[in-house]
């Protein structure tokens, strides 16, 4: 079975440290990269292509919406 990709994308690396830690435990899952803001995350989600973006909506510099 292929997993599914996650890239992890907030300013807070508390919350992404945990967001790892609960994604790596998940059977099927598995994370392939994070980032710390709006913009970083269109260029990593266009260099990493993954299946799924667990994305906060309150950034400063470019919101999830």
């Amino acid at each position: 079975m292929t997993a599914v990709t996650v890239l992890i994308v907030d300013d807070q690396a508390p919350f992404r440290d945990v967001a790892r830690l609960v994604v790596d435990m998940a059977d099927g899952f598995a994370v392939v990269g994070e980032a710390a803001g709006g913009r970083e995350a269109v260029a990593a989600a266009a260099e990493l292509h993954p299946a799924l973006v667990l994305m906060d909506m309150n950034m400063p510099d470019m919101d999830g919406f």
